[in-house]
C-alpha cells in the first residue's frame, strides 16, 4: 500500500482545491522557501490524526484554515483527503476487499474536525486503527522532513524503540494491549465502585428495616388515637346538646325583654321628631342671616387687598425711579471715561507707527545678509561633500584591493595543497573488483525478478477474481436485499387484504366460526372467492348480491340440517354448488354476463338485472321493466320497475370482490417474488463459497511470495549497493581528472588577478595624499564662512525681536481703543433705555392716585354697614 494522491482545499497556503499525485513508492517533495513544502507534510500528518498543533507550525487547530490575504479573503472551512493505492491488499480485514483507500478530514472556523473513511463518518480513533504497523500516521517514520534524519541519529533507545517496533508491525498489538489493560483496569475500578454501592445499599437495606418497624408502631399508634378521638368526641357531642338546650331557654328570656326594650324606643324616638322639627326652622333663620354677614365681609376683605396691593405697587414704582436714577448717573460716568481713554490711546498709536515701519525695513535687510551667508555656506558644503565622496572612494579601493590581494594569495595556497592530494587519490582509486561483484549479482538478480514477477502475476490475477467476485457479492446482496424487501411487502399487503376479506366475509365471528370448524367446512370457498367479474363492475354485482357475497358453498345442503341446531347464534347462507346449465343463453345486457364462475342459485339473480353505463341509459330502460327485472348502472345504483336502491356507505361489504381479485393477483406475485428470491440467495451463497476458496488460496500464495520477495529485495539492495559503489568509483576518478584541470586553470587567473589587484592599490594610495592637502584647505574656509553666519543670524534674530515687541505693542493699544469704542456705543444705548423708563415709572405713579382714593371711601362705607 503506497500514498497516491492528496487533494487540498483550504488547506493553508492552498486556498484552491489542489491535487497532488505521488507516481513511486518514494517521493521527495523539493522547491523554493514559500512554496508549501512543509505545507504538505502537514497535511499528511494533520489527516492521519495529528492533533497538536504546535507540531502543525500554529497556535491553534483552526491555523490551518487560509486566513485571507491583500488579493484573496479567508475562507471557512479546510479539507485534506490523502487515496492510498491498496491493491496489493496490504490491509488486512474489512479494508482488504478495497483496492484504493480514501482518509478526509475537514475542520471549520468553531474548532471541530470531522474525519471520513471511504466517504463514511468515523473516529479519529479508527483512522488512527487503520494504519497501526503499517508505517503510515501522523509521527510516523514514512515521513521524512526536514531535520528528521538527525533526530533519528540522536534519538534516545526509548525514542529509537518506537520507531523499531512501528517498521516490526507490532506497534498494533502494542496498541491493542494498551487499550486492553485500560479496560481491564477500568473494569476493576468499576467492580470496586460497584462493591462500594453494594455496601452503601446494605447499610441504607438496614436503616430502612429499623424504619419499616418504626413505621409499623407508628400505625398501631395513630389507629389508637383516632379511636380515643372519636371517644372525646363522643363526649363532647354530648356536653354540647346540653349546653344548646340551657342556652335555648336563655334566649326566649332575652328576646321578651328585647320587644319591651323596642316599644320604649319607639316612644323616645317620636319625642326626637318632634324637637328636630322646631330646630330645623330655627337653622334656616341663622343661615339667612349668617350668609349676609359673609357677603358684607368678602367685600371688605377685596377692597382691603385691592388698597394693600395699590400701596406695595407704588412703592416698588417709587424704588425703581430712584434706581434707574442712579443707574443713568453711573452710566454718564462711564461714557466721559471711556472718551478720555479713546483720545488717549490715538496719541499713542500715532506715536507708535513710525518706530514699526523702521524696524521692518532693518529686519528684511538683515534677512537679506543671513540668507547671503546661508548661500556661501552651502557652496561649501557641495565642494566638501565632492571632496569627500573622492576621498572615500579611494579609501575603499585601497582597503578592497589590499583585502583582495590576501584572498587571492590565499586561494593560490589552497590550488596547491589540492592538487597534492589529488595526485595522492588518484593512484588509490580501482573499478575492477566492483565490476566483477557486479556481474554476479545482476545474474542472480534478474532470476530472482523473473520469480517475483510470476508471483506478482499470479497474486494479481487472484485478487482480481476476490475483486469481481466481492463486486459481485454486493450487487447480489442489494438484490437479494431489495427482493425480500419487495416479498415481505407483497406478502405483508397480502395479509392485510386477507384479514380485511376475513373480517368482511364474516369469519371474525367466533360462534359461526367455530360452528363451521366443527362441521368440517371451514375450508369451503365463500361466493367471492368463486366470483371472477369483469373490471369495473364490481360495486354492481355487490350491491346486487349483498350477503349473498358471504355464503359458503357446499356440495349438499341437506347433509347440513343436523348440525344446524348446534349453532345458537349468528347468521349465515349456504348455496349448493351444482352443475351449470350450459344450455341456458346469457344476455349480454344482464349482470350475469359480467361474472363467470357464479354459483347455479345466483345465475337468475343476477340474469334477472339488466346493466346500464350511466344513470340516463338506466332510466330509459326502466321504462321497459317489468316487476321481476331491474337495471344498475356500472357505479350501483339500482333500479325496479317502482323503487330505486342506492349503497354509498362504506360498510364491511364494500370492495369485497375488488379485494378478491387483488388477492388473487398479489398470490401470483408473491409465488413468482418468492423465486426469484431464492434464486439470488443461492447465487449469493455460491460466490461467497467460491470467495473463501481463493482467500485461502491467496494467503497461501502470500505465504510463499513472502520469503520470495525477502530474498529479492536483499539481492536488489546489494545489487543497488554494488551499482552506486561502481558508479561513485568511476565518477570519483572523473572527478579527479576534472578537478585537477579547473585547478591548473584557476591557479593561473588568479595569478594574474593579484598583479592587477596590486596595481589598483598603488594608484589608490596616490590619491589619497592629493586629496589630503586638499582637505585642509577646505576646513579653513569652513570656519570663516560658520563665523560670518553666526554674526549675521545673530544681528537678523535681534532685528525680528524688535519687530515683534513693537508689533505688539501697536496691535494692543489698536485693540485696546476698538474695545473702548464699542463700550461707549453700549452705555450710549443704555443710558437711552434708562431715561425711557423714568419717564415710564413717573407716569404710571400719576396715574395711581385717583382709584387708591376710591377705594378707601368703599372700604369704610361697608365697615358701617357690618
Amino acid at each position: 500500500m503506497r500514498l497516491s494522491k492528496i487533494k487540498l482545499a483550504g488547506f493553508k497556503s492552498f486556498v484552491d482545491p489542489t491535487n497532488i499525485i505521488f507516481p513511486s513508492n518514494l517521493v521527495g517533495v523539493v522547491g523554493p522557501n514559500g512554496c508549501g513544502k512543509s505545507n504538505v507534510i502537514d497535511a499528511i500528518r494533520w489527516v492521519m490524526g495529528e492533533s497538536s498543533a504546535s507540531r502543525l507550525r500554529g497556535d491553534s487547530i483552526t491555523d490551518v484554515i487560509f486566513n485571507g490575504s491583500s488579493s484573496r479573503k479567508p475562507v471557512g472551512a479546510a479539507s485534506v483527503e490523502l487515496l492510498f493505492d491498496n491493491h496489493e491488499t496490504t490491509l488486512e480485514g474489512q479494508y482488504a476487499k478495497y483496492a484504493e483507500i480514501s482518509i478526509r478530514r475537514e475542520v471549520t472556523r468553531d474548532g471541530i474536525s470531522n474525519y471520513f473513511l471511504n466517504g463514511t463518518k468515523c473516529r479519529r480513533k479508527d483512522i488512527t486503527g487503520v494504519f497501526l504497523g503499517t508505517g503510515l500516521g501522523p509521527r510516523s517514520y514514512s515521513i521524512i522532513e526536514q531535520g528528521m534524519i538527525s533526530r533519528l541519529i540522536e534519538a534516545k533507545p526509548e525514542e529509537m524503540r518506537m520507531f523499531l517496533e512501528e517498521a516490526a508491525g507490532i506497534s498494533k498489538y502494542k496498541e491493542r494491549r494498551r487499550e486492553t489493560s485500560n479496560r481491564i483496569k477500568n473494569t476493576k475500578e468499576n467492580l470496586a465502585r460497584i462493591m462500594d454501592v453494594l455496601e452503601e445499599i446494605e447499610k441504607q437495606i438496614k436503616h430502612l428495616n429499623r424504619q419499616a418497624k418504626t413505621a409499623e408502631r407508628y400505625g398501631h399508634y395513630k389507629d389508637d388515637e383516632r379511636r380515643t378521638a372519636a371517644e372525646l368526641l363522643a363526649l363532647r357531642t354530648r356536653d354540647l346538646d346540653e349546653t344548646t338546650t340551657d342556652a335555648n331557654l336563655e334566649l326566649g328570656q332575652r328576646k321578651t325583654r328585647l320587644e319591651a326594650a323596642i316599644a320604649q324606643q319607639r316612644k323616645q324616638e317620636a319625642s326626637i321628631e318632634t324637637a328636630r322639627v322646631r330646630q330645623s326652622d330655627r337653622n334656616d333663620e341663622f343661615n339667612e342671616v349668617q350668609g349676609r354677614i359673609y357677603k358684607v365681609g368678602a367685600e371688605i376683605a377685596r377692597l382691603e387687598q385691592s388698597i394693600e396691593h395699590a400701596h406695595e405697587l407704588r412703592e416698588r414704582q417709587t424704588r425703581d425711579l430712584e434706581q434707574a436714577g442712579q443707574s443713568a448717573a453711573e452710566i454718564r460716568d462711564h461714557i466721559d471715561s471711556d472718551q478720555s481713554e479713546i483720545e488717549q490711546l490715538e496719541v499713542t498709536l500715532s506715536e507708535l507707527t513710525p518706530g514699526l515701519e523702521q524696524a521692518r525695513q532693518s529686519e528684511v535687510s538683515s534677512a537679506e545678509s543671513l540668507q547671503q551667508a546661508e548661500d556661501a555656506l552651502l557652496e561649501w558644503q557641495l565642494q566638501w561633500d565632492e571632496y569627500t565622496a573622492k576621498f572615500n572612494e579611494a579609501q575603499q579601493s585601497r582597503s578592497v584591493e589590499q583585502t583582495r590581494s590576501e584572498q587571492i594569495e590565499s586561494r593560490i595556497h589552497k590550488f596547491t595543497e589540492r592538487r597534492k592530494k589529488l595526485d595522492g587519490a588518484k593512484s588509490d582509486t580501482s573499478i575492477e573488483d566492483f565490476e566483477l561483484t557486479l556481474a554476479d549479482l545482476t545474474t542472480q538478480e534478474l532470476r530472482q525478478r523473473q520469480a517475483r514477477d510470476e508471483y506478482k502475476k499470479h497474486l494479481a490475477d487472484i485478487a482480481d477474481k476476490i475483486r469481481k467476485l466481492r463486486e459481485q457479492d454486493d450487487k447480489l446482496t442489494r438484490l437479494v436485499d431489495e427482493r425480500r424487501g419487495t416479498l415481505f411487502a407483497a406478502q405483508g399487503k397480502y395479509a392485510s387484504l386477507e384479514a380485511l376479506q376475513k373480517a368482511a366475509m364474516g369469519e371474525g365471528d367466533g360462534d359461526i366460526q367455530s360452528w363451521l370448524e366443527g362441521a368440517g367446512l371451514d375450508g369451503n370457498k365463500r361466493v367471492a372467492q368463486s366470483l371472477d367479474v369483469a373490471d369495473g363492475w364490481e360495486r354492481a354485482v355487490e350491491t346486487v348480491l349483498g350477503d349473498y357475497l358471504q355464503a359458503v358453498c357446499v356440495s349438499d345442503i341437506s347433509s347440513l340440517t343436523e348440525g344446524i341446531a348446534k349453532l345458537r347464534s349468528g347468521s349465515i347462507t349456504f348455496l349448493q354448488e351444482s352443475i351449470p346449465d350450459n344450455g341456458q343463453a346469457v344476455s349480454d345486457d344482464t349482470l350475469a354476463a359480467k361474472v363467470s364462475g357464479v354459483p347455479r342459485p345466483l345465475q337468475d339473480v343476477l340474469g334477472a338485472v339488466r346493466v346500464a353505463d350511466s344513470l340516463t341509459s338506466a332510466l330509459a330502460v326502466r321504462q321497459t321493466l317489468d316487476h321481476a327485472t331491474s337495471v344498475i348502472t356500472i357505479d350501483g345504483i339500482w333500479l325496479g320497475k317502482e323503487w330505486l336502491r342506492v349503497s354509498r356507505d362504506e360498510n364491511s361489504e364494500a370492495g369485497i370482490l375488488a379485494r378478491e381479485h387483488d388477492m388473487r393477483r398479489l398470490k401470483s406475485e408473491i409465488r413468482e417474488l418468492m423465486a426469484r428470491f431464492q434464486s439470488a440467495r443461492n447465487l449469493l451463497q455460491d460466490g461467497r463459497t467460491r470467495q473463501i476458496q481463493l482467500e485461502e488460496a491467496r494467503e497461501s500464495a502470500q505465504s510463499d511470495a513472502a520469503s520470495l520477495f525477502s530474498e529479492y529485495s536483499e539481492t536488489k539492495g546489494a545489487l543497488d549497493a554494488a551499482k552506486y559503489r561502481l558508479e561513485e568509483a568511476g565518477a570519483r576518478r572523473t572527478e579527479i581528472a576534472e578537478e585537477a584541470g579547473e585547478l591548473d586553470t584557476d591557479q593561473i587567473s588568479a595569478e594574474e588577478q593579484l598583479r592587477e589587484s596590486r596595481r589598483q592599490f598603488d594608484q589608490a594610495a596616490a590619491l589619497l595624499t592629493e586629496l589630503d592637502a586638499q582637505r585642509q584647505i577646505l576646513e579653513s574656509r569652513r570656519d570663516e564662512l560658520r563665523e560670518e553666519l553666526r554674526r549675521v543670524r545673530t544681528r537678523s534674530d535681534e532685528d525680528r525681536e524688535t519687530v515683534q515687541k513693537i508689533a505688539i505693542q501697536f496691535e494692543s493699544r489698536r485693540t485696546s481703543k476698538e474695545s473702548a469704542a464699542q463700550n461707549l456705543d453700549r452705555m450710549q444705548s443704555q443710558l437711552e433705555q434708562f431715561e425711557t423708563r423714568e419717564r415710564e415709572i413717573n407716569e404710571q405713579l400719576e396715574g395711581s392716585q385717583s382709584p387708591l382714593k376710591d377705594n378707601k371711601a368703599m372700604l369704610e362705607r361697608h365697615l358701617d354697614s357690618r
